[in-house]
């Protein structure tokens, strides 16, 4: 639990650390890519909560499945805000939220799984 919560609180941080400092708003593009991640997520952790409910685990295959499509959609992310730095689309503050909030998204999605194991056994 305290691990969900420093993640959100991370999270939180840097985006109210990136407000009080006045930095640019992130682009469109990078808006999309987390509103996007956003609605895997929910689908994600709505998965996780129907099987708390139902305590039904033999359908994990599917959460494994969405879990690897939002690794795998974070990891282009990140790596396209990589690549935006380099060609100099995006500044180095709006990287850095963008970065935290997706590595830490990412922590959660782990976390996630693990803590609703632990719930069921």
């Amino acid at each position: 639990m305290m691990d969900i919560l420093q993640s959100l609180y991370l999270i939180i941080e840097s985006c109210d650390n990136h407000i009080k400092n006045s930095h640019k708003p992130l682009t469109d593009v990078q808006i999309n890519s987390l509103q996007q991640i956003e609605v895997q997520l929910v689908e994600y952790l709505h998965h996780i909560s129907e099987y708390l409910d139902q305590n039904e685990f033999g359908a994990l295959s599917d959460l494994k499945v969405i879990k690897r499509n939002l690794f795998d959609n974070i990891e282009l992310m990140l790596s396209r805000q990589v690549e935006g730095v380099y060609h100099k689309a995006y500044g180095f503050k709006n990287t850095d939220l963008m970065m935290c909030i997706l590595l830490e998204t990412k922590d959660l999605i782990a976390i996630s799984v693990r803590f609703s194991k632990i719930i069921t056994e």
